[in-house]
């Protein structure tokens, strides 16, 4: 990390000394498109008695030929002023010419009118005469480094990061470069201007080239060919090529490589979605790095390059575009606090704050004392309470912003536990965990019974209730932008002990709402059945005493599907038989029962023991009450856990506007609906009628289940 900030600041010292080693006329030039010639935009210096505004057409030493002045002797940025290398081959000829004027003891400049203007140039530039566009490009590299040395730091091992401080190198390799012949004042030397301009080549091409490669290996690696060195070594070989004349134009040489590999972003983009369509947080990173990348380097590719392949002249926003490429940094710094690029926690972004503030300090101190001539002591304590007044209440609002923790409300999630009628703990300490953390994955594993605890460096946490309860491993809360903390643990303390509470709660509902069922039924065998009874055994008509002994035995299934009980089918089919012998002897029609001999071990709940058992009455009571036939069959089987049954006897089918007989139908489809089977009225043969239905049953070795 040490040795990456003194390259920075070699760095920035190389491109200042560049820039003030060249000779100063005190002058800033711009072009007049209307007088087709040099303007004077501001003077001071050297150049202090020149007026503002001022045309400019040539300039000379004493006793030599004047040089006209170009339009493009003023471009700062050559590349975009130029379509063909011969060109620019021509405009460092002309630079060297004017260069070597400059460094004349005198120089000569004549304005529009041909009068002409001594001027003295001075030795070197001072510092404080480098405009604001030289600073803000030396910014703009500088910062780029640092965010791509920050996380390179953490994780050398890391192809990604590699390539992140490779394509931030390219930015601090060509925008120092740029800020030198960018905001020269009039000329440069060919040689010195040459070189620059090769420089921002090949800062530009290895960034391009550096951030392709990452996508090739972040956040998956796409394959195993080494795409990224060979894709920058072609690069640099295309620098190389272009600096040895082997293009003509130079947005073929310059432009179309860097246009192209922006393009290939967006088929290395549409592969890594696919590659992380089963890995939400992958995808998540994915997303914020796309949008950092495509955002910066697309809006600087539509706003300098693509005019410059149409022959728009974009050279004056060089500058000021450069601010583009730190969206890319800048954004994968956020990603790394929302999405955690390269698996790095919201401590990366304190860190560099702390830097920050230190390096402000010190920025601020030095410049008190050498640019405003305080005394160091003076000047220490003013840079400390600038910094202290007004840093660290920015840096503080943008941790409150960026870094801080969702509360999770959970007077709300109490309400809405409070309202739940989940029944199963499982869902519930889903539905609950997933509200209060909205973590990016949520798992169900094996309980461990060691409690609730965080793992993989608050990547993870375990929630492990115990006693039973299912256990979760939550990943990335707050849907990624955060790590899990003590206070989560002990929220997920404070949502057991509620669910504990809730759970509870319903046990006791429930046990008293079956305390209430068996009294009722209670009541209902000791007073209902036992008068029903007597009533039925002292009546001397049997039809009567039919009728009673039907309505005792509803009483009965009511108190049976009150009292909760599961039956045995072994010991239904015996009593369904004895009640459809006995119905069918008082009425002298023959029955014939066919049932199984070995019945599966099964037990029925009371809803469906009461369907099946009125279903079967109701069907008896249709056959004998209209069709009155001699003799009724009953048929009774499993077929593959359903219970079969058919009650066939002579007849004709009711007809569809009868009203028992329809009312009798719509009453045996609705129970066998209500338990999940069908029932069907059909006619197998001429003189038959069959009603059959198939119940679904709960088949269990263990008794009750």
């Amino acid at each position: 990390m040490i040795a990456a900030l003194l390259y920075a600041a070699l760095v920035m010292i190389a491109a200042t000394l560049a820039a003030t080693s060249q000779p100063w006329l005190g002058v800033q030039l711009g072009y007049a498109a209307g007088a087709r010639s040099a303007q004077v935009l501001a003077a001071g210096g050297p150049a202090g008695a020149l007026p503002d505004g001022m045309v400019l057409t040539a300039v000379a030493a004493p006793g030599a030929e004047p040089l006209p002045l170009q339009e493009a002797d003023l471009t700062p940025e050559p590349d975009g002023s130029f379509g063909r290398y011969a060109e620019f081959h021509d405009f460092l000829l002309r630079q060297d010419r004017l260069a070597s004027l400059m460094r004349q003891p005198e120089l000569r400049l004549i304005d529009g009118r041909g009068q002409e203007h001594r001027l003295l140039p001075a030795d070197h530039r001072p510092l404080r005469s480098l405009p604001f566009e030289f600073w803000l490009q030396l910014l703009v590299g500088l910062l780029a480094w640092l965010i791509a040395t920050g996380v390179w730091a953490f994780r050398p091992g890391e192809a990604s990061a590699r390539y992140l401080l490779l394509s931030a190198w390219g930015v601090l390799t060509f925008a120092p470069a740029a800020a030198v012949y960018s905001t020269r004042e009039l000329a440069l030397p060919g040689p010195v201007f040459r070189l620059l301009s090769e420089l921002n080549c090949l800062g530009a091409f290895v960034f391009c080239s550096a951030l392709i490669a990452l996508l090739w290996y972040y956040p998956r690696r796409l394959g195993r060919a080494p795409l990224g060195p060979v894709l920058v070594a072609g690069y640099v070989g295309w620098v190389l090529a272009q600096a040895a004349g082997a293009f003509e134009t130079i947005p073929v040489g310059r432009h179309a490589p860097i246009m192209l590999g922006f393009l290939s972003t967006f088929i290395l983009a549409a592969a890594q979605w696919r590659n992380t369509r089963s890995d939400p947080l992958a995808r998540a990173s994915l997303l914020w790095f796309l949008l950092s990348w495509l955002l910066g380097s697309g809006a600087f590719v539509m706003l300098t390059m693509v005019p410059q392949l149409f022959g728009v002249d974009t050279a004056n926003l060089q500058a000021y575009a450069f601010l583009l490429f730190l969206l890319i940094y800048a954004g994968i710094a956020l990603g790394i606090l929302r999405f955690r690029l390269f698996d790095l926690g919201d401590w990366w972004f304190r860190i560099w704050t702390l830097f920050i503030a230190g390096a402000l300090v010190i920025a601020t101190d030095l410049l008190l004392v050498m640019w405003f001539g305080f005394e160091p002591t003076l000047a220490a304590s003013l840079a400390l309470a600038v910094i202290g007044w007004a840093y660290f209440p920015a840096r503080q609002w943008l941790l409150e912003r960026l870094v801080r923790r969702p509360r999770a409300d959970v007077a709300a999630l109490l309400d809405r536990l409070l309202d739940t009628a989940e029944p199963d703990p499982r869902e519930l300490w889903r539905r609950s965990l997933a509200e209060l953390f909205r973590p990016l994955q949520i798992e169900m594993v094996d309980p461990a019974r060691a409690g609730h605890r965080i793992e993989d460096d608050g990547v993870s946490l375990r929630v492990d209730p115990g006693l039973g309860q299912p256990a979760f491993r939550l990943q990335y809360p707050a849907s990624g932008r955060r790590l899990f903390s003590r206070q989560d643990l002990a929220l997920v303390d404070l949502l057991q002990r509620l669910i504990e509470k809730l759970m509870l709660r319903d046990r006791l509902l429930g046990e008293g709402a079956e305390l209430e069922r068996q009294r009722i039924a209670q009541d209902l065998h000791d007073d209902a059945c036992a008068k029903l009874l007597t009533v039925a055994c002292q009546t001397r008509e049997t039809a009567t005493e039919s009728r009673l002994r039907e309505v005792l035995e509803d009483v009965r299934v009511v108190v049976h599907c009150l009292s909760g009980g599961a039956q045995r089918l072994q010991d239904l089919v015996p009593q369904w038989r004895s009640e459809a012998a006995d119905r069918c002897e008082a009425a002298e029609v023959t029955l014939t029962w066919q049932a199984p001999a070995q019945l599966p071990e099964c037990w029925l709940s009371p809803v469906l023991t009461a369907n099946a058992s009125r279903m079967l009455r109701e069907a008896l009571s249709n056959a004998l009450r209209h069709a009155r036939p001699a003799a009724i069959a009953v048929r009774l089987q499993i077929e593959a856990g359903v219970l079969f049954f058919a009650v066939e006897h002579a007849g004709q089918l009711p007809e569809a506007g009868g009203k028992r007989p329809g009312m009798g139908l719509r009453n045996l489809q609705r129970r066998a609906a209500e338990v999940g089977g069908e029932f069907q009225l059909l006619q197998p043969q001429g003189g038959l009628i069959r009603a059959q239905w198939r119940l679904p049953l709960p088949l269990s070795l263990a008794a009750g289940s």
